[in-house]
């Protein structure tokens, strides 16, 4: 969606998760993480396009299960990773499920599919890099055979 009044509310949504849920826990207190994540919180209504997929099954189907995003996130990476290629960033996020019926409604998205996530995208400013994140060394995160 490019729509300005719709961003403009998914924004105070957005916003709204960040301040009653994320900004509150102990363990994401001023980590770069929290810093970008803030960044768009402050700037969701502003980034230039914002993709919301969906996938059938609303929530309490016979879909509603682990496996329910099987397809779709994949596709959303996919996506993601195609924009990148061209320069333009993007990050998934699920900060509007918190406010799901409101968005459906907004949206005109049908009551037999659900969102999975958001995905805000748009050039990177200069206070936001690509790579460089730092990820523990595989032999602690990868079993072999046995955890």
């Amino acid at each position: 969606m490019r729509d300005a009044d719709l961003k403009r509310q998914l924004a105070v949504w957005y916003k709204d998760y960040w301040d009653n849920v994320y900004s509150m826990r102990a363990d994401r207190q001023d980590s770069p993480v929290s810093r970008s994540a803030k960044h768009l919180v402050n700037t969701f209504a502003d980034v230039p396009v914002v993709i919301i997929p969906c996938i059938r099954g609303g929530k309490g189907s016979s879909r509603d299960t682990l496996t329910t995003g099987a397809s779709i996130y994949p596709a959303a990476q996919n996506l993601m990773l195609a924009a990148l290629g061209v320069g333009v960033g993007s990050v998934i996020t699920t900060f509007l499920q918190n406010h799901e019926e409101e968005v459906k409604g907004l949206l005109g998205i049908p009551e037999d599919y659900q969102t999975a996530c958001a995905i805000p995208m748009g050039y990177p400013s200069g206070e936001e890099t690509f790579g460089g994140s730092r990820r523990r060394p595989l032999e602690e995160v990868v079993h072999y055979d046995r955890w």
